[in-house]
């Protein structure tokens, strides 16, 4: 019973391409280009067909099928070819010291545009709060990972340089490489009233439970606790009071920029990173660690009260690299490179507020 249909089936196929090339002949006769010729003959087998012959829609059908299958293996090896290029650049300009500085040089212009689209296609993923896997084990190990020593940046750098601007204007990057303390730089100050009030007028936003906040007291769990009008009378009677929140949200670090705007030396073509940080510290509170798990280039800006910033080399950089330190008073904003642990020692009489970002 197979056998007739099968031979059915290579007699109509022969059939047909017959016909084909007696088109292709036809067209040739009348001046069409090969590619014209090919369009015509894929738009015939993209018809639908009106014969009542069985088989032929079925022939037709295997070849429109085929024709789709043709285009999908096409994709997916220009998505592979896509995918190994990648690759081999990746590697070489990890492994290679002269493609490496090439490729950076050749991509420098572009980084910034870059870095932006990434940043911004990555804004729904800012819901959720993935900040306790930052230190954990990788479940695959890396096996191109390695540990970069410090370049021991911090060299020759034995105290923060402390000025004034008389006017508002940018500076270039190279006037960072220093740490560098610019007195009353932000003209509004920010009393912890303030605080209170931020988070009254945006308790939409920062009513969240999952905003939650590093503090000494268990009755502040996120920073939506701290819409309470009893809250500073409370504070002082706390021994060790102290909260610290890590904003990492577009729309909760567009609110801590009402209070703590953009230092206006940086150029507008350096982008401040988003995750954003908010300390406040009661009298005689415990110092910090201000650059753990930072990444970026940074600015403390002391909002209110004063505080003292000591500068520690790292455990590779101690032999090379100086121990230092510096007083920040209300409206002071340092910035510095993260090439140091700095840290900021315990409080004095009365209540801080501060604030510290990041540019990329």
């Amino acid at each position: 019973m197979s056998k007739p249909k099968v031979k059915d089936d290579e007699q109509i196929l022969r059939q047909v391409r017959y016909e084909v090339t007696e088109l292709r002949k036809l067209g040739e006769d009348w001046g069409m280009s090969s590619g014209q010729i090919n369009q015509c003959i894929n738009e015939a087998f993209c018809q639908k067909l009106t014969s009542g012959s069985k088989i032929t829609e079925k022939i037709a059908k295997n070849i429109q099928e085929g024709t789709k299958w043709i285009k999908i293996r096409l994709v997916f090896r220009i998505w592979l070819v896509f995918i190994i290029t990648v690759f081999g650049l990746v590697t070489l300009t990890n492994h290679t010291e002269y493609f490496g500085k090439a490729v950076d040089k050749m991509l420098q212009p572009y980084g910034y545009p870059i870095f932006r689209v990434v940043r911004l296609l990555s804004l729904p993923l800012h819901h959720y709060n993935i900040s306790s896997y930052h230190n954990r084990e990788c479940v695959v190990p890396n096996p191109y990972f390695y540990d970069q020593e410090d370049e021991c940046l911090c060299q020759g750098i034995t105290k923060v340089r402390v000025t004034k601007l008389r006017k508002e204007k940018e500076l270039g990057k190279e006037f960072f490489e220093i740490p560098i303390l610019f007195k009353g730089l932000q003209k509004e100050l920010v009393p912890f009233e303030k605080v209170i009030k931020l988070v009254q007028d945006e308790y939409e936003i920062l009513k969240d439970p999952s905003l939650l906040v590093d503090s000494s007291v268990d009755w502040i769990k996120n920073i939506g606790d701290l819409n309470d009008i009893e809250l500073k009378s409370k504070m002082n009677k706390e021994e060790n009071f102290h909260v610290e929140w890590n904003s990492r949200r577009m729309s909760t670090s567009q609110t801590l920029r009402t209070l703590f705007p953009r230092p206006v030396i940086y150029p507008k073509k350096i982008e401040v990173v988003i995750t954003r940080s908010l300390y406040v510290a009661g009298p005689h509170a415990d110092g910090i660690l201000l650059t753990e798990n930072q990444a970026a280039d940074l600015f403390y800006i002391q909002g209110w009260g004063t505080r003292t910033v000591v500068f520690t080399p790292r455990k590779t950089c101690e032999d090379v690299c100086d121990s230092f330190s510096v007083k920040t008073e209300p409206g002071d904003v340092l910035m510095f490179a993260n090439s140091w642990d700095v840290k900021l020692l315990p409080n004095e009489e009365g209540i801080s507020v501060s604030f510290m970002g990041g540019v990329a």
